[in-house]
């Protein structure tokens, strides 16, 4: 659920309740009452969930629990960004790799959750590879949607990703850091044939 669905599902909700109330002969007092509480119940039911919700961090450094906070709440846009741009690729085969990003980054998000002093294993990940996915994938997406197409420059772009597809498994299983061999150098050169693609 988006952002703002919740908000969107309250107010829809206290306007259907209002006039049923009023029509049911409810003191308008009361049934003002009674569909803001709805409102408010709604919007906060369905919010989107906070980092470290739910999660006992009694036992962590409250400096480590900090740090993992900071760390994923400045990431955390990029999954949105890259489920965003997943749904717009063409290619069912492109799109599966790029959705599997944002799975697996969930999947290191709540891991990271659970035991935020572990959050210095993957802080590369956070700060880097998760941001640089959610760009290349934007990329492809943009390439792939050109009239005239570029089938060379995809295929670049889809070996790039793939590698990213196995660096963030590596990240999701064993939440260490990981020597990802040339992704660095492959991602750098992708970004700077990007970089006019990106600034549209």
């Amino acid at each position: 659920m988006t952002r703002d669905w919740n908000w969107i599902l309250g107010g829809l909700a206290a306007a259907i309740l209002l006039p049923v109330l009023i029509v049911f002969k409810t003191p308008f007092v009361i049934a003002l009452f009674i569909a803001g509480a709805a409102f408010a119940g709604i919007t906060v039911l369905l919010g989107p969930r906070r980092l470290f919700e739910g999660v006992n961090i009694s036992q962590v450094s409250q400096d480590k629990v900090a740090l993992a906070r900071s760390l994923l709440e400045k990431a955390a846009p990029a999954i949105d960004q890259i489920e965003q741009t997943a749904r717009q690729i063409k290619s069912g085969v492109v799109r599966t790799r790029v959705q599997n990003l944002a799975g697996m980054a969930r999947t290191i998000f709540a891991k990271v959750e659970a035991k935020p002093e572990n959050v210095g294993s993957v802080d590369r990940f956070l700060e880097f590879y998760l941001p640089r996915a959610a760009s290349i994938a934007e990329g492809y997406q943009k390439v792939e949607a050109r009239p005239e197409g570029d089938p060379e420059r995809l295929d670049q772009i889809r070996g790039v990703i793939e590698k990213l597809e196995l660096g963030f498994d590596h990240y999701s299983e064993s939440l260490a850091e990981v020597e990802l061999g040339s992704l660095d150098a492959d991602i750098r050169q992708i970004e700077t044939s990007l970089s006019e693609d990106l600034k549209h």
